[in-house]
């Protein structure tokens, strides 16, 4: 079991902890700092005292200041737990003695060891001709609470099984790649420089340059797409894990967090969608409003919407509002609600349907396969629909339309087709008042510029804006 700070082990822990007490991992970080000359590191377990909730919930809220101040964070990236230590011991890579004697005057002698193939994170290990999964061989980059504890830090140390890896906030390099490595040898091995990149810390908000803004929001989408994809040991931590990085956003910015939602962009934030959805909602519903990704324990992802283009919104948010179980609001969210006025149609549709003579492409993605049910009594869908297969009656939200130029030009005269695009939220009622519904999935529906298809848009102008409360 590993060594933790508890209220029964408090007092003894303040007046001294045995070295032998010490799990592996914990004694090379020492060693390692010793060896640095500094005198004082943070280790979670440690430091905030374990099974204590008001201890956890005021400590978890300080990891922004914990890491973003740090002089130097040490990842033991290779070891799957405590006792697996931080310094290498893969035979595979070991370095071994060469002496060239008196072979070749003047050049001394060689320490060799085998090639290593940089690819995916860091690198992945390539032995006679097979691939080892990456998660096997750098298990600390798998689990959720490493990922903000990576991106605040300004600088990591990545001990992995057969070197060490810098990264800070401007560069990424190895012991066998010590200079800058160029960004093709691997896209998300420059997750910390790309953030680091699209969020500057130094200037105030106001005086961030409009792309930067636009970036912001495509930041935080990618941060809550990378993060959803993480393990956690308890599944209520799933927005306290990333309330670090919540608080860095909100410290530069001076937005409202919601339930890992931005109050300032929350038309475009409630947009997200899950690729492969699971099977039911037993055991994956997690506590807060249905709008929020952290709500579903699944990898969600976002469309991609070019902000610098053309942004319709459909929608007005009037109100919106979450409650947290401490008094963080970046902490566990027990409930929520938006209150938006919006249009929202009753329609049958065709799951995953493709017009291709129109080159109509209609995504419907549910949070739960199968579709939760809508709501709507099935007596409603007509004889025929039913028996067709495939065809449910919804609750559509339309929230954002976004016209795409993909034209390209030449000579003059342009090429390629010009789209609309229609974002909007699937919606069923429920029993706790009129117009009040709960998020069941995400719809996306594209049309061609010259199609004689009737738009998405077209459609809902033939009903009247109401006010309509999700939770």
């Amino acid at each position: 079991m590993t060594l933790k700070t508890t209220q029964e082990t408090l007092d003894l822990h303040k007046a001294r902890i045995p070295w032998q007490s010490l799990p592996k991992t914990f004694q090379d970080a020492i060693e390692f700092t010793r060896r640095l000359g500094v005198r004082y590191i943070w280790i979670d377990s440690l430091c905030i005292i374990q099974h204590d909730k008001e201890d956890w919930e005021r400590e978890s809220a300080k990891m922004y200041e914990v890491y973003r101040k740090s002089y130097l964070t040490l990842a033991a990236t290779s070891s799957a737990n405590a006792e697996g230590g931080c310094f290498s011991r893969d035979p595979l890579f070991r370095s071994h003695y060469l002496s060239l004697g008196d072979e070749i005057p003047g050049f001394g002698n060689l320490w060799v060891r085998r090639a290593l193939a940089h690819r995916g994170f860091i690198f992945e290990i390539v032995s006679q001709g097979e691939t080892i999964d990456i998660d096997e061989v750098r298990p600390l980059m798998s689990r959720g609470w490493a990922y903000q504890e990576r991106l605040l830090s300004p600088r990591v140390l990545h001990f992995t099984n057969n070197e060490l890896v810098w990264e800070c906030m401007e560069a990424f390099s190895c012991e066998c790649q010590p200079e800058f490595l160029d960004r093709k040898d691997g896209g998300e091995d420059f997750t910390k420089v790309s953030h680091r990149h699209c969020l500057p810390i130094e200037l105030p908000f106001e005086q961030w340059p409009p792309k930067q803004v636009e970036w912001k929001t495509m930041r935080w989408h990618e941060v809550v797409a990378e993060y959803s994809q993480l393990g956690l040991t308890v599944p209520e931590d799933r927005l306290p894990g990333l309330a670090g990085l919540a608080k860095q956003m909100q410290t530069m910015t001076g937005d409202t967090y919601l339930a890992g939602l931005w109050r300032s962009t929350l038309l475009l934030d409630v947009l997200w969608y899950i690729e492969t959805p699971p099977p039911s909602d037993n055991g994956f519903v997690l506590p807060g409003p249905s709008w929020s990704w952290a709500s579903i324990l699944a990898a969600v992802s976002y469309p991609r919407i070019d902000q610098a283009s053309e942004i319709h919104f459909e929608a007005e948010l009037l109100e919106a509002m979450c409650t947290s179980l401490g008094a963080s609001a970046t902490g566990v969210i027990t409930s929520g609600r938006l209150c938006l006025r919006a249009k929202l149609i009753h329609s049958n549709v065709q799951v995953s349907n493709t017009d291709e003579e129109n080159h109509l492409e209609a995504k419907h993605l549910f949070d739960f396969q199968p579709p939760i049910n809508s709501g709507v009594p099935e007596s409603s869908v007509g004889d025929e629909e039913q028996q067709s297969g495939g065809y449910h009656k919804y609750n559509y939200l339309l929230l954002a339309r976004h016209q795409a130029d993909y034209d390209l030009t030449f000579n003059g005269e342009k090429y390629g087709p010009e789209e609309t695009t229609s974002f909007g939220l699937l919606l069923a009622p429920i029993s706790q008042g009129p117009d009040v519904y709960r998020r069941v999935g995400f719809f996306e529906v594209s049309v061609p510029w010259e199609s004689d298809l009737k738009d998405v848009k077209d459609q809902f102008s033939e009903v009247n804006d109401r006010i309509i409360t999700i939770v």
